[in-house]
């Protein structure tokens, strides 16, 4: 793989789970200022997804390789 796409799927994964932690805390600060009345699992959902979608893209990429050693001798 190049390095040039290993370096930009690193920082594309950093964007997201920053984005992510970001978006989580800006929701529990609106949460203890009374601004919003979602349930707890909304304000943490955009960790969580950003999570959830960092485990699957790590267990694809995995599963890609997997399967290219299998069609490589």
């Amino acid at each position: 793989m190049n390095n040039k796409l290993v370096g930009l799927t690193g920082m594309v994964d950093r964007f997201l789970l920053s984005l992510g932690i970001y978006l989580t805390i800006f929701f529990v600060i609106l949460k203890f200022l009374g601004k919003i009345e979602w349930e707890w699992k909304w304000i943490l959902s955009p960790l969580w997804i950003c999570l959830i979608l960092t485990f699957l893209r790590l267990n694809y990429k995995k599963y890609l390789i997997m399967i290219k050693k299998r069609l490589l001798p």
